[in-house]
């Protein structure tokens, strides 16, 4: 009979978390909006702990980016009117 793999229960998958991340990032963004966050200082403002989490942000970053719901402006980004307009359909 086989047993499951103790250790495999405990791993994260990696394609969960990196939506985890974008999901934090997003909802963070939409928090501040108007106000447009300094992409460098995301990372800080998350509380990013180790270079793992804050590359996870800057994947994150890109990724909500390449899709339409960040939109970046030099150093500054901020949700895209996309974002925005789902996020007040969710609201209701």
């Amino acid at each position: 009979m086989a047993t499951q793999d103790p250790t495999r229960s405990c791993a994260k998958d990696p394609a969960s978390e990196d939506l985890r991340t974008e999901r934090g990032v997003l909802a963070f963004l939409l928090d501040q909006h108007p106000t447009r966050v300094i992409v460098d200082e995301l990372p800080l403002a998350l509380d990013a702990k180790d270079f793992a989490e804050k590359d996870a942000i800057t994947r994150a970053v890109r990724e909500l980016t390449a899709v339409g719901l960040l939109r970046p402006e030099g150093e500054l980004i901020e949700p895209s009117h996309a974002a925005l307009h789902f996020e007040r359909l969710e609201r209701g």
